[in-house]
This record gives structure tokens, C-alpha cells and sequence, in this order.
């Protein structure tokens, strides 16, 4: 997954790939090779390579499609962390407020930085609870890609399409992770 994300490729194309716990359904748009919000300013080409290799990762989806825990998965296939947290035992990395834990879902986007293959990864968590929609806006303004998560068994729902939403209004590259599907 993280391999799709960091790279930007010439032209749109579609990919999939199985995990052990879902399916990943990924839709390339075409990129330029720095990020947006870098492309009008006069920067030296060592600044250039250096943001070149940086990427906002956003995780987004309708609340328990499995973000927190996707996110956990990431950081601990990266080498970032020794152990993968879990949202119901409260000891996730990416929630880290106590109202989090014991609700046991995302109320504040959480970022952390880890690296992969040569890049700088920003992966950002993002809230799934409708109550938490401008948190999620908020993130989004910033990604350079996004991987939607759709619950397997659930499908697609209304805080899905919103966020999908949201990431087109921003133009943000999206992928989308089938999750769950151990359960169907």
C-alpha cells in the first residue's frame, strides 16, 4: 500500500492488491512530482529534492471501517513500531487522547512521520464520525493522497461518500482499501 502512495506515476492507471485482512482497489491520478502547494514558489533544487521525498498520507473513511486499526498496521509493517496497537484493548499510537480510548474511535486527526523506501511519510488519521466531518476537511486540505477504507461487510456509507467528497473538492489522489473482508 505504502509502495502505491509515495509513487507518482506519469499517467492514471489501476492497480489491486490482496492483504490478509482486505483488498486494495487503487485509482492513480496523475501528479506533478512536487507537491501542490509547493509548484508556484522559487525553491533550490536541494529544497526541491527534499519536499520531493515528502508525502501527507491521509487515512479516511466512515466511522469502525477500520482506520485506527489500518494505521497500526502501517506503522508496524514499516518498521516503525514493534507491536501492532489495538482499539479495543486502548493502546493504539494514533489515539492518544483518553476520550479516544475509551470510546474507541478517532475524535482528533493524529499525524506521525515514519519512512519508507527513501521518503518521509506524514500519515494522518483521520476521524470517522459524522460529528467530526470538518476535522476531516481540515486534514484533507493538506494530502497528497488519500486511502479510503470501505468496510467489507458494511459497504459503502454516507460518512464514505462525504469524505470521498471532501477529497475530490481538494483534487487528493485517493485509494480505496476494501477492509474486513475476513469477516464476509
Amino acid at each position: 500500500m505504502l509502495r502505491l502512495l509515495i509513487t507518482r506515476p506519469g499517467a492514471p492507471r489501476a492497480t489491486s492488491a490482496h492483504w490478509p485482512m482486505g483488498t486494495l482497489v487503487a485509482a492513480h491520478q496523475s501528479q506533478p512530482h512536487l507537491p501542490r502547494r509547493f509548484q508556484s514558489q522559487k525553491i533550490s533544487p536541494e529544497t526541491r529534492a527534499k519536499l520531493e521525498a515528502i508525502r501527507n498520507i491521509g487515512i479516511i473513511a466512515h466511522i469502525d471501517a477500520g482506520k485506527t486499526t489500518t494505521t497500526e498496521r502501517m506503522l508496524y509493517y514499516s518498521g516503525f513500531s514493534r507491536r501492532i496497537g489495538d482499539v479495543d484493548d486502548g493502546d493504539t499510537v494514533m489515539d492518544y487522547m483518553q476520550q479516544e480510548r475509551e470510546r474507541g474511535i478517532t475524535i482528533q486527526s493524529a499525524a506521525i512521520t515514519f519512512g519508507w523506501r527513501n521518503h518521509q511519510v506524514n500519515l494522518i488519521d483521520t476521524p470517522g464520525h459524522v460529528d467530526f466531518t470538518f476535522e476531516v476537511e481540515r486534514s484533507i486540505r493538506v494530502l497528497d493522497g488519500a486511502v479510503t477504507i470501505v468496510d467489507g461487510v458494511a459497504g459503502v456509507q454516507a460518512q464514505t461518500e462525504t469524505v470521498w467528497r471532501q477529497a475530490s473538492k481538494y483534487r487528493v489522489p485517493r485509494l480505496v482499501f476494501i477492509n474486513k473482508l475476513d469477516r464476509t
